[in-house]
């Protein structure tokens, strides 16, 4: 019988799994590298295969034969991330080598995401393997089942920081000058248009996941996030926001979630406005490669000085995940969401500034690029229509919002990785005062604890 203790015996089993078919697989010329990998591994050396490659990498990424040995080498000795990323490199040549799926799916079993593996591991099946590759593969399946709906208590936790340089840090227009049909000319303070300049990060969390039954899995997560603007202390900000409540595995395909959601949000370390919530949301999946996702949330805004902006927010929405190796491999994922904000103080005022119907259709793709580097890029367009004139200007505010992102993963191990992200806003509003447009780039580093 087959047992799973850790990610040794799982390297050991799946391995002699992937070499056998491997082998029975046409590929490209032998290469020394790749032929000392594979001696060194078939000796249980991996440590020193994954030496060898290191050595080699920079010239031979991208070659079938180098790139799949590498990458096993690099999972058995521990650098998890890298083998994925070499496994993935290899896939992109030939999406249907089962060997290589079966290396990839080890590799996100160890890095416990589960769902990834899952779906390797069914891409294997569905290519009809040899009776024992499939016995072993409903072990692998089961393990997985069995931490995911009883299992272990697990703890998660996450820092990191960033420094980065925005061209409007307080989301103003860029010309103070306005008309209002009721002021006529008018000229904005110095504050009241954009101001250029540096900003630093600090974001830290954890996450406790515990078994209710066989089934069920309860969670509380905590988040922390604190932005410090160089200029100016007004617009700093401080924010926690904790969730409590449970996973249901409903089924293999699909799972069902209910949270509670508490916010509380501080502006020049005075307080600004508290959030209360509840959230539900249904996954499931479809293929292998395709999951769909629906949620609907009720949140409560309370502010702390400005009553005319208390409401309740309804909002739904349904998004898919797709992985597609159409030009390069990728995770494409796209979402829609729709709500209303409801205030609750009934006016003129609030009618004009707080009352409102939105929606916001979201874009994003993952890519791997190379050995332990990820390209993440996303686009989000989102409209919002707020419900009575403006008494200033005397026309209902209509804002359309185009947001746009790039954002490079370079992961050192399962744990460190640094990031760079840069992005563009740009919002469109038929009140002159609300458009502006935002420029940032930003360099991070994140320790992540498993």
């Amino acid at each position: 019988m087959l047992k799973i203790k850790d990610g040794v015996a799982v390297g050991r089993h799946v391995r002699r799994l992937a070499l056998l078919v491997f082998c029975l697989t046409p590929v490209a010329q032998a290469e020394p590298a790749w032929q000392t990998m594979k001696s060194l591994l078939a000796q249980d050396k991996a440590v020193e295969a994954y030496q060898k490659g290191a050595l080699a990498v920079e010239e031979q990424e991208g070659e079938l034969n180098f790139d799949y040995y590498y990458g096993m080498a690099a999972i058995d000795a521990g650098e998890v991330s890298r083998g994925v990323f070499a496994l993935e490199r290899v896939l992109y040549q030939q999406p249907n080598l089962q060997a290589a799926q079966l290396e990839l799916a080890r590799g996100y079993f160890l890095l416990e995401q589960y769902d990834l593996a899952r779906q390797a591991f069914l891409r294997v099946l569905t290519a009809t393997p040899p009776q024992n590759v499939r016995e072993k593969i409903e072990v692998f399946l089961a393990v997985m089942a069995k931490r995911e709906a009883s299992g272990q208590t697990r703890f998660l936790a996450y820092i990191e920081g960033s420094s980065g340089y925005d061209s409007n840090t307080n989301f103003a227009p860029d010309s103070a000058d306005f008309f209002s049909p009721t002021l006529g000319n008018g000229t904005l303070d110095d504050d009241g248009i954009s101001k250029a300049d540096g900003y630093n990060d600090l974001l830290a969390g954890l996450s406790y996941y515990s078994p209710l039954d066989d089934n069920t899995t309860r969670f509380f997560r905590l988040d922390v996030v604190d932005h410090n603007v160089w200029w100016t202390n007004e617009l700093d900000t401080f924010a926690y926001t904790a969730q409590m409540g449970f996973i249901n595995n409903t089924s293999r395909s699909s799972s069902v979630s209910a949270q509670i959601l508490v916010q509380d949000y501080k502006l020049d370390d005075k307080a600004y406005r508290r959030m209360l919530g509840l959230a539900s949301s249904l996954s499931y999946t479809l293929t292998p490669q395709r999951s769909v996702q629906f949620s609907a949330s009720l949140l409560e805004f309370n502010y702390a000085e400005l009553d005319n902006k208390d409401a309740l927010e309804y909002n739904v929405s349904a998004g898919v995940n797709q992985q597609t190796h159409f030009l390069y491999p990728a995770v494409l994922s796209a979402s829609i969401q729709v709500g209303v904000d409801d205030p609750r103080l009934e006016s003129v005022v609030t009618r004009a500034q707080t009352e409102r119907e939105f929606w916001r259709l979201y874009l994003s793709q993952r890519a791997p690029i190379s050995d332990g580097l990820a390209l993440t890029s996303s686009l989000s367009y989102s409209n919002n229509q707020y419900a009575d004139d403006d008494v200033i200007f005397q026309v209902t505010r209509e804002d359309n919002l185009l947001d746009a992102s790039i954002r490079l993963d370079w992961r050192r191990d399962i744990h460190w990785r640094l990031t760079f992200e840069a992005g563009y806003k740009k919002q469109n509003s038929n009140i002159e005062i609300y458009d502006f447009d935002r420029t940032y780039g930003e360099l991070g580093v994140r320790y992540e604890l498993y």
